[in-house]
């Protein structure tokens, strides 16, 4: 785990004075405290003890931090505490706050209030200041502080506070995913008071998304069905627009588009809201999912003039130009794509709009527009989805960009005009000690996103690798995905495996061994699933890695028979990849290696896949993941399929085409 090779590293830096000179050289294969297995957390802790007595006293708190954060994890509190403490002992260590953290953390772990708070004075009195008595100072209040004891003098006054401590005990629940708490006590404080009361709506609302994430359908209905109800718009329409609306897509996901129709139409009878231009839409998404392609883009013409919402009129717009590709209408089609590239050229569907021009281009047998269009996807997002499908109609293998063997992350000291460079050093020192979590909330104190856009590529690029080697990933790939498309050229080699990195590699292979899954699809999905977050939750109540739901573990540990104990097992890397990777090796069989349909299943459910298939499928596979009618599938497929193609070339070098992939053995 290279933890010598980081000791003296750190012991370097802290005698030279290095971590603000110009040439900082990080290992970003370096994994974070936080990011470890527990298997090898045993192994890790033996490594440290040994570099504890190769160092100086004056270096001694360091890795005394972090064997104490070690302890913690295993939770081996006795030890930890110990650790700790001698961390405090140190008068001149940088990190006795964090030791305080710990200690806090520790009591609050064991649910001691009055411990707890004695630590946040602690913090309080020696480190206001400080982030780590920012982010306890948060937990206490979410924790451990006392709620204000109201004595109501009066019956009513008691009776409204019931009424009040019963919603937020519902709320409370809620906030926890303890749903069948939350249903129990919202429906008893609905029972309890009139509609007029403040917090119904919210009540009602919560009630919604709790009979949705159960996949309560009816009881789903029932509610928005109230809440329509709810907030009358006037005497002349008796309903709330936005839940009439969301009726309305209920019927149309249940595939009762007369029910849908009929509720659409409500609200276009009375067009004094925002929802008649995505009445209009909904009309037309019925439409051509009949095949109606020409009523379709007549009702897109309707949305389109009561739109207003920018984003909805891009999807418009490019609606419009689709359905005029699906009816082979190409003339209309390149009108339409071309109208969209001026009138949107910021746009999310820009490259999907130019490369649909593109294939319109190939056609109508206009062989040069199409490269064209095509060479312009490739050269400006050579690593995306569209990017990777252009280069594949150019004919052209992706080529070894000459990147620079090594930055030295050579930037001026002038840097800390714009940085604070305290927490940046504290942050440094963090991340080199591999206290990942702490290490990142200073750097985003000292290098917030509007300041670092004030700095050079080269310093931008440095604190994506420190985000990198925190854990925090989706703060790296932020940073890298805006330098690739200002300084591609400029990037070190490195980058495109900062950018996909190789995160808990060895279970991969394990789990993709057992069950005959390519490793580097469950890296690809890991990457799309939680950006390599052990701890992500999904407000789908899906957990971990790979995002699995706990009903989902519970159906593949029968199967399997290794029951899930407890849906918190699923924040552990090898329970988690266990059930998924079993799960995803199921879905590619029954597919019969089509990895489209997989994936979309594996992001939706296998209804609504069975759904798309019979009412969209195309022998075009293109095409019909354009057609899959969830945004959030759709893009979902599109970007597990790229993270797989570039996760190949990078490790290992292999060039495959786009139909390799989805159906093993077909040629593209």
């Amino acid at each position: 785990m290279y933890r010598y090779l980081i000791a003296a590293l750190v012991l370097l830096c802290l005698s030279a004075g290095w971590l603000t000179a110009p040439k900082n050289v990080l290992n970003i294969d370096q994994i974070s405290l936080h990011q470890l297995l527990e298997q090898d957390l045993t192994a890790e802790i033996s490594k440290q003890k040994k570099a504890l007595f190769a160092v100086g006293k004056k270096n001694r708190p360091y890795l005394e931090l972090t064997l104490g954060y070690l302890y913690y994890r295993k939770t081996e509190y006795p030890t930890a505490e110990n650790y700790f403490q001698k961390v405090i002992q140190h008068s001149s260590s940088p990190f006795q706050d964090y030791a305080h953290f710990y200690l806090g953390k520790i009591a609050m772990d064991h649910k001691d209030c009055g411990k707890t708070t004695a630590f946040k004075e602690s913090l309080s009195q020696k480190f206001s200041d400080s982030i780590a008595h920012k982010r306890f100072s948060a937990l206490w209040e979410a924790s451990c502080r006392p709620k204000p004891e109201i004595v109501p003098k009066t019956r009513k006054a008691r009776i409204q506070k019931l009424k009040l401590d019963l919603y937020e005990s519902a709320v409370e629940k809620f906030e926890e995913k303890d749903y069948s708490s939350a249903l129990f006590l919202f429906h008893k404080y609905l029972n309890r008071v009139h509609r007029d009361h403040a917090h119904v709506e919210d009540a009602l609302t919560r009630l919604s998304i709790i009979h949705k994430r159960l996949r309560q359908d009816r009881n789903y209905l029932k509610t928005i069905k109230k809440l329509s109800r709810y907030q009358q718009a006037d005497k002349k329409f008796p309903y709330n627009p936005k839940w009439v609306y969301e009726t309305a897509l209920y019927y149309w996901n249940h595939e009762q588009t007369g029910q849908t129709k009929r509720y659409l139409n409500k609200l276009i009878r009375w067009p004094y809201h925002g929802y008649v231009g995505k009445s209009y839409y909904v009309l037309a998404r019925i439409e051509a999912e009949n095949k109606s392609y020409p009523k379709a883009i007549d009702y897109l013409t309707q949305a389109m003039e009561y739109v207003i919402d920018p984003d909805h009129q891009e999807k418009i717009a490019y609606l419009r130009g689709w359905y005029t590709y699906k009816i082979k209408n190409y003339h209309s089609t390149v009108e339409d794509f071309e109208a969209f590239r001026k009138t949107f050229p910021e746009s999310d569907y820009f490259d999907r709009v130019s490369y649909w021009l593109g294939r319109t281009y190939s056609h109508q047998k206009h062989g040069q527009k199409a490269e064209d269009i095509f060479r312009e996807i490739a050269n400006k997002s050579p690593y995306t989805y569209y990017g990777l499908r252009s280069l594949q109609h150019l004919n052209e293998s992706k080529k070894e960009r000459q990147f620079k063997n090594l930055l030295a992350f050579n930037y001026p000291r002038e840097v800390f005009r714009v940085v604070d460079k305290k927490h940046f050093k504290k942050a440094e020192k963090l991340l080199l000690l591999g206290m990942g979590k702490d290490g990142v909330e200073e750097l985003k104190a000292a290098v917030p996103p509007h300041k670092l856009k004030k700095t050079s590529w080269e310093f931008q690029y440095y604190i994506a690798a420190l985000y990198h080697i925190g854990g925090d990933h989706i703060s790296t790939f932020t940073i890298l995905n805006k330098l690739q498309e200002t300084h591609l050229e400029e990037l070190p080699k490195d980058h495109a495996r900062i950018l996909y990195p190789k995160r808990y590699w060895p279970i991969i292979k394990k789990f993709a061994s057992q069950f005959d899954v390519d490793p580097y699809l469950l890296l690809s999905v890991m990457r799309q699933e939680s950006a390599f977050d052990p701890e992500a939750i999904s407000p789908a109540d899906a957990y971990g890695l790979l995002q699995m739901t706990p009903y989902m573990a519970q159906a593949m540990g029968k199967r399997l028979d290794i029951p899930l104990k407890s849906k918190d097992d699923l924040f552990k890397p090898e329970i988690n990849l266990l059930y998924s990777a079993y799960y995803l090796s199921e879905l590619i069989k029954k597919y019969k290696g089509n990895l489209v349909l997989a994936l979309a299943t594996y992001n939706a459910n296998d209804k609504a896949v069975k759904k798309w298939i019979k009412r969209y499928w195309v022998e075009d596979i293109e095409e019909f993941i354009e057609e899959i009618p969830y945004q959030e599938t759709r893009a979902y497929v599109k970007l597990v399929l790229r993270n797989y193609l570039n996760n190949l070339y990078i490790y290992e070098g292999e060039i495959k085409s786009f139909h390799e992939i989805i159906e093993p053995g077909a040629k593209s």
